[in-house]
């Protein structure tokens, strides 16, 4: 039963408790036999949720939340159990990309403990094939439980000590063939996700037949399940912008506010008229057999004639013990078969997925979620900056368009609230609420460093003025004070014309043309008296690494990015 996974072992947390009291927190942490604390490498810390993952995926559906703990979206929480996240499965795409790139460049080989490399092999034998464009629900069972019993074993062979043992030595390329190929059953996932109106699913439920084969079905549109393909890694430049430009043509675009839903709105039906058995119902034998008498406490007829399950009905648990202790004869299998089907016809349990799609208000219907919108937009300028090709204008335009809707770019009066205070969400009805430091503010941070021209891309700093009109040129000489890498303050002179932030605690003049005496972009990089020129809009990685670490050698880069592209004025 998925919605019954916590077990918790008395016996075990009175054993951790005293080790704590003797040792501290690393009582809690795994050890040998002899009471060492088991270590492991950075590999096997990078590796193992990827694996164990990727041991929970139904290919086709998503990443299986078969346990009672549910995903950061809380608002989702109830479908923990049947629950398939399309968003995990996006997010494990994109990281089985970058890990694979990290593994190939990393030492020739990785020390893993015996646990994690039996998994791994396990899940090379299980994913080296090439995965179908469509499974069989028989197809679909037999991969998900073969994924299931290797992270059945590896966990418990943790939990049995054996990780304590010899530990074994893995070939890079081993690990990273493997996650490219673990890769295309994510892909394959995602693929057979995408919606006919050009967006992507966002969860699904697993449907367990009676025959034990898995079917899947599919849940109601979410903004995060757009937030989390364009996060992907999936998509091209081209298909982004299409994306991009269906879901502003979907129920999730906000057309008074310019921004988007969570969920799309519903005109859900009044309490009263909610669980009402329909009218072809009320004749079916079953049904009779019940309410002549009086309902057996299973259903309720209301003085005008309207039917419904009685109110000890919360659950199908429940009306299952109701209808076992039936006079015997009232309802036969088959019959008791029927009033089940039917109550799950008009409540329709296990597509409840939480507050998302029945309630008001925060993370409810006609919801703007302010965090999930700036991720929107963060996606859009990693898809920018990651195009193999020139970024199409759209995507230049779909990104101005998200920031424009944010609350932060809002008037008090259309925002509800300081504009320059976060705040959670705003309902259908009225301002923004539950100020805060929600994640956005992360989000709209990331953001603003790649509108300031920041870019970095293998370990190197470069700049860019493609989205500069975000950050404003002062138009006449002003001055920038800031804190050097020692804390002390500091005044630079901005020119007239020119951008100036701080980056690292590093002061930073952006500006567009060429310098005098040369024709194209370069880079001054100021180390105390010296100044170092380099070529293009790339700085090397050693300088690079001196700005990130904040060594004070950099004291100022002015970066001359070229002409402004005419496409984001």
């Amino acid at each position: 039963d998925p919605r019954s996974t916590v077990e918790f072992d008395e016996q075990r947390a009175r054993e951790i408790d005293a080790r704590v009291e003797a040792l501290g927190n690393e009582g809690r942490l795994l050890q040998d036999g002899r009471g060492t604390v088991i270590r492991a490498t950075l590999g096997e810390k990078l590796l193992t949720p990827l694996l164990v993952k990727l041991t929970n995926l139904v290919p086709g559906g998503g990443v299986w939340m078969n346990t009672q703990r549910p995903e950061w979206n809380d608002a989702n929480n109830a479908i923990a159990g049947f629950g398939l996240s399309v968003v995990t499965t996006a997010h494990l795409h994109a990281a089985l990309g970058e890990w694979a790139l990290l593994f190939e460049a990393g030492p020739s080989s990785i020390e893993l403990t015996g646990p994690l490399e039996a998994l791994l092999s396990e899940l090379e034998d299980a994913l080296n094939m090439v995965p179908g464009k469509t499974l069989t629900p028989r197809e679909r069972r037999d991969q998900t439980e073969r994924l299931g019993r290797a992270g059945e074993r590896h966990r418990a062979a943790v939990y049995a000590g054996a990780s304590a043992g010899t530990p074994a030595l893995v070939e890079r390329g081993r690990i990273a063939t493997f996650l490219k190929s673990a890769r295309r059953w994510t892909q394959a996932t995602l693929e057979a996700n995408r919606r006919d109106d050009g967006l992507f699913h966002a969860y699904n439920l697993l449907d367990v037949r009676a025959s034990g084969d898995l079917d899947i079905r599919r849940l109601a549109l979410m903004l995060e399940g757009q937030v989390a393909a364009l996060s992907s890694g999936l998509l091209t430049g081209p298909e982004a912008a299409e994306l991009l430009s269906a879901l502003r043509r979907s129920a999730l675009y906000r057309t008074d506010r310019g921004t988007y839903l969570l969920y799309p709105n519903l005109d859900l039906p009044p309490l009263l008229e909610r669980g009402l058995l329909p009218s072809a119902a009320k004749e079916s034998p079953a049904v009779r057999a019940l309410l002549e008498t009086s309902g057996a406490g299973i259903l309720r007829r209301a003085k005008d004639g309207s039917i419904r399950f009685a109110h000890g009905m919360r659950n199908q648990d429940c009306l299952e013990r109701a209808l076992e202790q039936l006079p015997e004869g009232t309802l036969d299998a088959t019959e008791q078969a029927a009033i089940i089907a039917l109550f799950e016809s008009i409540f329709d349990h296990a597509a409840f997925p939480g507050r998302s799609m029945t309630f008001f208000g925060y993370e409810g219907l006609g919801c703007t979620y302010w965090h999930m919108v700036s991720k929107l937009g963060l996606s859009v300028l990693g898809i920018i900056d990651n195009s193999e090709t020139d970024a199409e204008a759209t995507l230049f335009d779909a990104y101005a368009e998200i920031r424009a809707g944010l609350g932060t770019h809002a008037s008090p009066k259309i925002y509800g609230a300081f504009p320059t205070t976060p705040y959670s969400h705003t309902p259908e009805g009225g301002g923004a609420r539950q100020p805060g430091l929600t994640g956005q503010v992360k989000e709209d941070v990331l953001a603003r460093y790649r509108e300031c021209g920041i870019v970095v891309r293998d370990g190197r700093l470069s700049f860019r003025g493609d989205l500069a009109h975000f950050a404003p040129a002062v138009d006449e000489e002003d001055s920038l004070s800031y804190f050097d890498a020692k804390g002390i303050p500091k005044t630079l002179v901005v020119p007239s014309g020119a951008r100036a932030f701080t980056y690292c605690g590093v002061p930073v003049l952006l500006r567009f043309g060429a310098p005098p005496g040369a024709d194209s972009p370069r880079i001054s990089v100021h180390q105390g008296r010296d100044v170092k020129i380099v070529k293009g809009n790339v700085l090397d990685l050693e300088t690079s690494h001196s700005v990130f670490a904040r060594e004070g050698r950099v004291t100022c880069i002015e970066a001359w990015v070229g002409m402004p592209d005419s496409r984001v004025h």
